[in-house]
């Protein structure tokens, strides 16, 4: 049996809407006679019209709208003659039984029949309106799951490049191979070290500590410093910024494209990071000067798939812009954090 999820707001707006209907029947109610026939006439109307649209939104359409046609209109058919017997009952027989009458109350069955279809379509059309609403809602979370499924997959594809049992036991050795020949290099073996357990430890939909994240960009620029003596890169951040979640390599693989596509040995031009917090809303800006080449050779993850992972990730939560000039790249990121604890 297919289940209808329904939200805060869509349980908020129901209530609000339930209750403008009874203030109308209130205002425009035509029953005539004692009080008591004019108040169960607000009650049982309200009632009819509230269960015959979560009949239909709640059971009838979910069930049996997409494939068992045949039992939707059966289905269909069983709720809007529910909802003319009762309000038949209702007004031919319950009104006058408590000493009131109601202008409906003199119509042929057919007639009558014709008049109640008139509010029974606007519970059709309200009940039709929020299950095609929530399809829609529901077949863009679908999408999002799979395209989700879909990232994994690939940076687990990247992850499974590397046996870590292996590799992380290979790094160990050099460490103590170099230790005592060069400890300046058995510490950037350390660092690179620390960067693949990191890498390999968490899980892509996992999220981890900023400062974990901060402690990666500063390893790889460790690692940078080794490969080439002229790295110049200025990272500031609020100290706060330490108290929120991330996911991993969000930041990072925007580091890696300044190095990969700027120019990061001109000191007098360095890339700049920033990252500072207003609340939980995390700015991050980089600046890098663009290079004339491809200064590194591309992993395949890079700017588009940070903006896919934000758009699945923080939905609603985000805001990535870029200005991509012929001498420079600024790429900045707001986004809505979780705080730690």
């Amino acid at each position: 049996m297919s289940i209808i999820r329904r939200t805060k707001t869509s349980i908020r707006n129901e209530i609000i809407c339930w209750v403008a209907l009874i203030m109308f029947l209130i205002a425009f109610n035509h029953t005539q006679g004692s009080r008591l026939a004019y108040y169960t006439y607000v009650i049982i109307y309200s009632v009819n019209f509230i269960w015959s649209y979560y009949a239909l939104t709640l059971f009838v359409f979910p069930n049996f709208f997409e494939k068992k046609r045949l039992y939707f209109v059966l289905g269909s058919i069983l709720v809007v003659t529910a909802f003319i017997t009762i309000d038949y009952i209702h007004i031919k027989q319950i009104t006058p039984a408590l000493g009131g009458s109601n202008f409906r109350g003199s119509l042929d069955t057919f007639h009558y029949i014709k008049r109640a279809l008139i509010p029974f379509s606007f519970v059709a059309v309200a009940a039709t309106t929020s299950y095609l609403n929530w399809r829609s809602v529901n077949r863009l979370k679908e999408k999002s799951e799979k395209e989700k499924d879909i990232i994994f997959k690939e940076l687990s594809y990247y992850k499974a490049q590397f046996n870590s049992h292996f590799t992380l036991n290979f790094f160990n050795f050099c460490y103590n191979k170099t230790l005592y020949a060069n400890s300046e290099a058995a510490k950037d073996v350390e660092k690179f070290n620390e960067m693949l357990h990191f890498s390999l430890k968490n899980n892509s939909n996992e999220y981890v500590t900023l400062d974990d994240e901060i402690r990666y960009i500063n390893n790889f620029i460790c690692i940078q410093k080794c490969i080439t003596n002229k790295v110049f890169i200025d990272i500031v951040h609020d100290n706060n910024v330490k108290d929120f979640y991330i996911l991993p390599g969000i930041l990072s693989t925007l580091v890696e494209n300044s190095f990969k596509h700027g120019v990061f040995n001109d000191e007098s031009d360095p890339i700049k990071l920033s990252l500072s917090m207003q609340e939980n809303i995390l700015t991050a800006r980089l600046r890098n000067k663009k290079a004339n080449r491809r200064v590194l050779n591309s992993t395949g993850i890079g700017v588009n798939e940070v903006m896919e992972i934000l758009k699945l990730f923080y939905p609603n939560k985000h805001h990535f812009k870029t200005n991509d000039t012929d001498r420079e790249y600024v790429s900045e990121i707001k986004m809505e954090l979780t705080p730690v604890g």
